[in-house]
Order: C-alpha cells, then structure tokens, then sequence
C-alpha cells in the first residue's frame, strides 16, 4: 500500500466512508512475520490471504501488521482504538 493511499485500520473515519471503501484485503503482498521461540525453537507467524476464505469480514493493515474484523473496527468505540494481533485465533 503507498503512502498515496488511505489505510482505513489507522485512520479516524465515518462509518458511511468505512461501507464505501469495504474492508482492506490486500492480497498480493509479502506479509510482514513475528518470531516467536516455541520450545527450543523459533518460529516466524504471518498473515496468510488464503485467511480471507470463508472470513468476509476479515481485513489486514499492511502499516500495522494487523487483522481485525471489518464490523468491529467499523463500530467500535472512539476511545478503543487498539487492533490486536492473534493470529491462532484465525
């Protein structure tokens, strides 16, 4: 994603400007990785667009290394603005 487009997970829009734009499924990217140690070992979680099957209301930020649910993000309080990473939940 440029820096000439909007990323709607980090910016502070509308509800009607969030349904236009839809949720932010980048497709064709190399996703960003956490390392992790499990047991003796490393190991590199990223996010996977094969995740958007059967998830309508998933989208990801490419800035933030993020997913979060479409709806949620959409409605969620303007004091609660943090995104939580938890990619074993998907």
């Amino acid at each position: 994603m440029g820096a000439s487009h909007r990323n709607p997970l980090t910016e502070e829009l509308d509800v009607e400007t969030l349904i236009k734009l839809g949720p932010v499924r980048p497709v064709n990217e190399v996703f960003k990785g956490t390392t992790i140690l499990v047991g003796d070992r490393l190991k590199t979680l990223k996010f996977q667009a094969a995740w958007y099957s059967g998830r309508p209301w998933l989208q990801y930020s490419i800035d933030s290394d993020c997913a979060c649910c479409y709806y949620c993000r959409m409605f969620q309080p303007k004091t609660n603005a943090t995104l939580v990473i938890v990619w074993a939940n998907l």
